[in-house]
């Protein structure tokens, strides 16, 4: 079905004369309405991870629903067709059943799926944290506890243990009094003047207890007068409330009075205010002080950050005399008014527990009363995080982890002076861990998360007995999750991210507690907790470029980037409207257009900021790069350079600036030049001699003007004249006194100077010597000159890339170098330029010809001058001057040519630029 076909046909008749016919045919496409087959599925399950396989009888699609119960709520699809399938689910909870349906789509949207099935994840042995923000108060007759739960996959619960005089050991010691996955709960169970210990430990769904949190207090009752509606004897006369005489006439005694309720959604006492907007709840733990600033009204014991300013519950500062939020909140403990540590001195300076009035909790744990060599210190700690499969160290004395997320802390048992009577780890004002014991590892360890407010002073106490205390601190530093933002700073959910380690391998995050990819949740957070090393980030949402980031180093197992990401904008054709006016539409297109270049100049600066701030490139700039690019540039220019040159323009760049610089404007000079073509020569070493004792006097070197002088005092001279290539003196013009416009010619005669600094300026004619090139060398020389130029440039343009890479002093000194050189070693290899062209063309045509020979000859000496290989348009040039030359022009295909005599006489310097024509054979 649909399938194009091609035929022929044939036909031949009695005299065999054929005549064909060609064409073509497509077979109707015949619509597809049977769905795959969907067989052999195949689960495997671990605690957090499962793969589920099937196979199709047809090309089609995989994808798969899933989740706690049959409305699933969980989706994943890939869209490439196969006939094997196989999907990985990341972030499951351990111990766990899942529903599933499995649907296989094949190209028509025939669609297949099975009927509801379950698997289960294995359990884990890891225990989960503790819960935090741990808050005990009382009324007259009863205990309100608040906490908050951790946050994590796997949280199945707390359950509240009540014991007198000590905190529970363990889960099962004392007596139970709550369980349940809620967050507050108040203990109407208790006696006056008790000392009550509520230990809570968290549970997870594998079973698997946490090492503890707890508190401790008591009702202290004294003797008052009588409250009307608290259900005490107040006054302990043995009447309660409106029994009580004292209440006789109260508002809260009359018939008709019905007090409000302040968590049932009713209005109680017909006063048209409902609960917490009710002023008989305003003392009520169900109900917040009123926002600061006006609004809605922070609720202090629901998890939720309901007047959005960032803070949540008790550490919310409208929660301040919440009583459910203990005697006060986590800000500014130290100046806040209260007693939060229970010890009877509030504030800074009065409690020694405040360093200064802005410490954030009035707590210092008692002094250590063990011998020096027995007290333990920071790093007898081990602190793990990453689901307790990374090890952490602190640094500057904190141990940093990202909010939310896991910590355990653990000391060895044979880090310790004896076996303890109890280990807690006391963080701010409020939370106590207890630590239980590991017998397979022989450690203490207690588990506890991240409370996302900062730095917190943590303190872990022993106590061994017998008054034998000890204590070490630390801070415990909990970091914000990372942040995608877009160009506009709005926050961006739904964003796809996924770690790579720095060469490029994704890493598996599974096992540290979060999935990779991770998608950024309703306030663009994201967050991994990863072994250190060096990372970067893929991001991709829809209507957004993709983005790499650029390479960054974790040193405190912590990935938060802050990302941005750019909106691609609106498609060009959609920036047009119909219904507009063509002027409208203008300004529309226009928009557009700079709304496209603006997007992609920003995405193009982010690849280059990846680039940049990567740190192996980094590396590799300041140990790699930087320094083969000097080589680069010394490769590039070195081949076609005289080191017979070399010295003397060192000579000339160092010991002649005066020639250089101020004397430029002498009229009178003395010349080295070629006595062929006339041309001045560079670089020749001329030397002065004393003709009496053979005394080297003076040495000078020519500039690219042939140039150079002598001033001396009385006496005889001779001088000599050295450049590769070049003889001295003249053979040519031996037998003459000038040449053209140049008079005093000199041949090496004596000079004889009678005057004081008298200045010494002969014109010397030298003469070329040695093989002349051949066309093959002249173009393998071309072509070298032009990729020398390539990669001189290139190896200053890398090593200025390196600097601003790694902007470090060395690299600012390389490029500097880099520039010299290149400088130097073009002075030195590359020829002058000259200043037109001849073109050589074929005379029929008209079109230029490449590689033909051209050959410049001194008409007076017949004597080669040099030679030239035109390029692909044609081009050649000959400097010379000053006498009369020829040019003869050859091509394997065309006729030879020779010019007339070209006459330069009298003229010191010009281009010889001839245009010809070339015939064919």
């Amino acid at each position: 079905e649909n399938t194009l076909y091609y035929y022929k046909i044939t036909v031949t008749d009695t005299n065999s004369v054929s005549a064909e016919y060609a064409g073509s045919f497509r077979t109707a496409s015949i619509a597809d309405v049977i769905p795959p087959i969907i067989s052999g599925v195949v689960v495997s399950a671990n605690a957090s991870t499962a793969n589920i396989s099937w196979s199709t009888n047809e090309l089609a699609d995989s994808q798969i629903n899933y989740g706690f119960t049959t409305s699933y709520g969980s989706n994943f699809a890939e869209l490439t067709l196969g006939l094997n399938h196989s999907i990985n689910l990341g972030s499951l909870i351990p111990s766990t059943t899942y529903h599933f349906r499995l649907i296989s789509t094949d190209g028509s949207g025939n669609s297949a799926s099975t009927v509801d099935a379950t698997f289960a994840t294995q359990k884990d042995s890891a225990p989960p944290p503790d819960v935090s923000s741990f808050f005990l108060a009382t009324t007259s007759n009863s205990i309100i506890l608040n906490w908050s739960n951790p946050i994590v996959g796997d949280f199945a619960g707390v359950k509240v243990l009540r014991k007198i005089g000590s905190q529970s050991a363990n889960s099962s010691d004392g007596t139970l009094v709550y369980v349940g996955s809620g967050s507050a709960f108040t203990d109407t169970e208790v006696l006056i003047n008790l000392n009550y210990y509520y230990t809570i430990f968290s549970l997870d769904t594998s079973g698997n207890v946490s090492s503890g949190i707890f508190r401790n207090g008591k009702i202290l009752f004294t003797p008052g007068a009588e409250i009307c509606a608290n259900g005490i004897d107040d006054n302990l006369n043995g009447d309660v409330d409106c029994a009580d005489s004292a209440c006789s006439g109260t508002s809260a005694c009359a018939p008709s009075a019905v007090p409000e309720v302040c968590n049932n959604s009713l209005d109680d006492d017909a006063d048209s205010a409902i609960d917490c907007a009710d002023s008989d709840c305003g003392g009520s733990a169900y109900c917040a002080a009123p926002p600061s600033g006006g609004g809605v009204a922070e609720v202090c014991n629901n998890g939720v950050d309901d007047d959005v300013d960032g803070k949540i519950d008790c550490s919310d500062e409208n929660c301040f005399g919440f009583s459910g939020c203990g005697s006060g909140s986590y800000l500014a403990a130290c100046k806040d008014g209260n007693d939060n540590d229970g010890d009877a001195k509030i504030d800074f300076p009065a409690d020694s527990g405040c360093e200064n009035s802005d410490d954030a909790d009035e707590y210092n744990p008692a002094d250590s009363t063990v011998p020096s060599f027995a007290k333990i210190a920071l790093n007898d700690l081990n602190f793990y995080v990453g689901s307790g499969n990374i090890k952490a160290w602190p640094r500057n004395g904190a141990i940093e982890g990202l909010a939310n997320a896991d910590l355990t802390v653990s000391i060895s048992k044979n880090g310790l002076a004896g076996q303890p009577k109890s280990i807690v780890l006391k963080v701010g004002d409020t939370d106590q861990h207890q630590f239980v014991y590991n017998v397979s590892e022989s450690t203490y360890y207690t588990n506890l998360a991240f409370n996302g407010r900062g730095e917190t002073q943590a303190y872990l106490e022993i106590d061994y007995g017998s008054g034998q205390l000890d204590s070490v601190g630390f801070k415990i530093l909990s970091l914000p999750n990372g942040d995608v933002f877009d160009n506009n700073n709005n926050r961006l959910s739904g964003v796809e991210l996924a770690l790579y380690r720095g060469w490029g391998e994704r890493i598996s995050t599974e096992s540290y507690g979060k999935p990779n990819p991770a998608i950024s949740d309703t306030n663009g957070n994201y967050g991994w907790v990863v072994p250190n090393g060096e990372y970067f980030i893929v991001l991709k949402k829809d209507g957004y470029f993709d983005r790499t980031t650029a390479v960054q180093k974790v040193e405190n197992n912590i990935v938060n980037f802050r990302i941005s990401l750019i909106a691609r904008p609106q498609k060009l054709a959609d920036a047009i409207n119909p219904d507009a006016t063509i002027g409208d539409n203008v300004q529309n297109v226009a928009k557009n257009l700079a709304a496209q270049a603006a997007a992609v100049t920003q995405v193009t600066l982010q690849k280059v900021e990846a680039i940049v701030d990567n740190p192996a490139v980094e590396n590799v700039a300041k140990k790699i790069v930087a320094p083969t690019a000097i080589s680069v540039v010394v490769v590039g220019v070195i081949p076609l350079i005289s080191w017979l040159d070399f010295l003397p323009f060192l000579r000339l760049l160092f010991l002649q600036p005066l020639m250089m610089l101020g004397w430029r404007k002498r009229a009178k000079w003395g010349l080295v030049y070629n006595a062929l073509n006339k041309q001045p020569i560079d670089l020749a070493m001329v030397r002065l001699f004393n003709a009496e004792n053979g005394k080297l006097v003076q040495s000078k070197v020519t500039d690219p003007q042939g140039h150079y002088i002598f001033i001396v005092n009385p006496g005889k001279y001779k001088i000599e004249v050295k450049k590769n290539n070049y003889v001295f003196p003249t053979n040519l013009l031996k037998e003459f006194k000038s040449d053209g416009q140049k008079i005093d010619l000199y041949h090496g005669e004596i000079i004889e100077v009678a005057e004081k600094n008298a200045s010494i300026t002969a014109n010397i004619p030298v003469d070329p010597v040695g093989a002349r090139k051949k066309p093959a060398r002249l173009i393998f020389e071309k072509i070298g000159r032009k990729l020398q130029l390539v990669l001189s440039w290139a190896g200053i343009i890398v090593t200025g890339i390196s600097l601003y890479i790694s902007p470090k002093w060395y690299l600012a000194v390389l490029l500097a170098v880099h520039v010299g050189l290149f400088f130097l070693f073009r002075r030195l290899s590359m020829p002058m330029k000259t200043k037109g062209w001849g073109i050589v063309v074929d005379s029929f045509s008209k079109k230029p010809l490449g590689k033909v020979i051209a050959r410049l000859f001194n008409s007076q000496f017949n004597k080669l001058v040099a030679i030239e290989i035109t390029d692909k348009k044609g081009r050649y040039s000959f400097l010379a001057g000053d006498d009369s030359y020829y040019i003869t022009y050859e091509h394997r295909d065309y006729q030879p040519l020779k010019t007339d005599d070209i006459d330069l006489k009298g003229k010191p310097s010009e281009t010889i630029s001839k245009d010809v024509d070339l015939k064919k054979y």
